[in-house]
């Protein structure tokens, strides 16, 4: 009897180890699974993050390109500026030269046309005289022949 009771001790604690075995592997198979849960979702995170950042670079690279178009823009429109201001210091100086000339022009003009008055009112002033003087020598001659005729007058009635 007492044989036959440590079988079935036996049996039981063998039933009770398989059991406690079960529940052991059961809960074992449950971590592998949530690690195996665990790593895919690892993986999943993984690519998600190599999407984002390959995404991110591809825009990073683009960025980089639409800022090295801006900077040549931006250095054409200076070198544009820079030449714009040379294009208006060249022209404030050419027309500084061309008010220069036109003075200097205006103060030529101004001193023929002073010449030519002078001339002129020289020319006035002769001819005045020529004509006061002619007519001097109108009024002699006229008094002269009115003298002569005066004479030849008085001598036909002597």
């Amino acid at each position: 009897v007492k044989a036959e009771l440590d079988v079935v001790n036996l049996k039981v604690q063998i039933v009770d180890l398989q059991k406690k075995n079960t529940t052991e592997i059961q809960y074992w198979n449950t971590k592998l699974k949530l690690a195996n849960q665990v790593v895919d979702n690892s993986k999943k995170n993984q690519q998600e993050i190599n999407s984002i950042y390959n995404k991110s670079a591809a825009e990073v690279i683009d960025l980089k390109e639409k800022l090295v178009d801006i900077n040549k823009q931006l250095k054409k429109e200076m070198h544009e500026v820079s030449l714009t201001k040379l294009d208006v210091g060249n022209l404030k100086s050419q027309l500084k030269q061309k008010e220069e000339i036109h003075e200097v022009e205006k103060q030529d003009i101004k001193k023929k046309f002073d010449e030519e008055k002078l001339k002129s009112s020289q020319k006035y002033c002769k001819m005045v005289k020529d004509l006061e003087s002619n007519n001097i020598e109108v009024k002699e001659v006229t008094s002269k022949k009115i003298n002569s005729l005066l004479n030849i007058f008085s001598c036909a009635a002597n």
